[in-house]
């Protein structure tokens, strides 16, 4: 007896896959998210329901939301966030193109993954095809492969600091670094939004070192305390670049005026010159130094009178 054949259809993935480069740049929570795209994609034209509508839905696209995309994966760690940089990484890779405008999905999301037909089609993974199919084969790897060549070029050229694709920041890593930044900050009276749009462009523009920032606020935070300032907002902090001050603290050796000390018990009239130093060898505390101060000026007065 043969065994039960699998409902529900199948999909095929390129093992090439895993050395691309928007599959080198995927998160696995980013991963997760393209494997569902492609598992509900539609392998062929049909028309499906959505919030009391029809939808005609041409093969290898879907009709979703990032919520239905969520619901859909059943994970807790997957959140609107991942979906949405997820989707914006394959789009921007050519993987597949999105429509959120599209009225008739209900402000949903319309994907369609790009040449799902070639790839989802066993004839190309074939080792061998005869006559006209096997040039047509060879064609298509052709192109596939010199728009690889292209797009590793415009890659390297970015590398080199030539003109070639737009910088693309990783969101998850610049969001993650900011929160870092925004647990070390004393945030109170703090913009999180603006401080936060601009970490993002410091962290584009590569002026941003994680850990010399947290340093930075270190030393900023000891230096405030230390003197009693106030602590600026933190979009202040970045906008000023302050992390990058040195903020040192000089400790200040306060004397007692020269010439004068407290009177030693016993003496008659008479003032000794002592150390600027308590009876610890430490440097006076404020309220000792105040003392210091109060006993110099009173005899000060009392030699002026003397002297009348």
């Amino acid at each position: 007896m043969s065994d039960p054949l699998i409902t529900g259809g199948y999909v095929m993935i390129a093992r090439k896959i895993r050395k691309s480069s928007l599959w080198l740049s995927l998160k696995s929570a980013h991963r997760l998210v393209m494997l569902e795209i492609l598992l509900q994609a539609q392998w062929q034209d049909v028309e499906v329901v959505r919030n009391g509508e029809v939808i005609p839905l041409k093969r290898g696209q879907l009709a979703t939301s990032y919520q239905q995309l969520i619901d859909d994966i059943g994970d807790k760690d997957i959140t609107i966030k991942i979906v949405r940089t997820a989707i914006d990484k394959m789009e921007r890779g050519k993987f597949l193109a999105k429509d959120e405008a599209v009225q008739k999905a209900k402000k949903g999301l319309l994907l369609t993954v790009d040449k799902y037909g070639f790839y989802q089609d066993a004839e190309n993974y074939k080792g061998s095809v005869e006559g006209s199919e096997k040039g047509k084969a060879k064609a298509e790897q052709g192109q596939s492969e010199g728009r690889a060549r292209a797009i590793n070029k415009n890659i390297n050229n970015l590398e080199e600091g030539e003109e070639g694709l737009k910088p693309i920041v990783d969101s998850d890593e610049c969001d993650l670094s900011f929160q870092k930044f925004w647990d070390a900050y004393p945030t109170k009276g703090s913009n999180k939004k603006m401080t936060s749009q601009k970490w993002s462009t410091f962290w584009k523009n590569k002026k941003i070192n994680l850990q010399e920032m947290l340093d930075g606020v270190s030393r900023y935070i000891s230096f405030q305390n230390h003197h009693g300032y106030s602590i600026c907002a933190a979009q202040v902090f970045l906008n000023q670049e302050r992390w990058r001050d040195e903020w040192i603290i000089e400790e200040q050796q306060r004397s007692a005026p020269k010439g004068f000390s407290r009177p030693n018990s016993g003496t008659s009239g008479k003032v000794n010159i002592p150390i600027a130093q308590n009876s610890g060898g430490s440097p006076p505390t404020e309220e000792e130094y105040q003392e210091m101060m109060r006993m110099a000026a009173e005899l000060q007065a009392s030699k002026e009178g003397q002297r009348a």
